[in-house]
């Protein structure tokens, strides 16, 4: 049984490329990537969201959207061979 899945690639930095060349050379979809970042350690350590951040907040934002879509597209795949 072929069950459809994502990736969201957590920490990532200069050596995801790996990761994301793999994820293409499969057809696996990358819905995003959360940096790896001091910012997000220091404002973690201080007990705030990152989503108070304006970056962090635009990355989540697009990942929440990719994924929206993406699950969009199952649920319409899903339908078509309930039928």
């Amino acid at each position: 049984m072929k069950i459809p899945f994502s990736v969201l690639i957590n920490r990532s930095d200069e050596s995801t490329r790996m990761i994301n060349d793999y994820c293409e050379s499969e057809s696996i979809k990358v819905i995003g990537e959360i940096p790896f970042s001091r910012k997000a350690a220091e404002m973690y350590s201080k007990g705030l969201m990152l989503t108070e951040d304006i970056e962090f907040k635009e990355i989540f934002h697009n990942i929440a959207f990719n994924l929206n879509r993406h699950v969009s597209a199952l649920v319409e795949v899903v339908g078509e061979v309930c039928k």
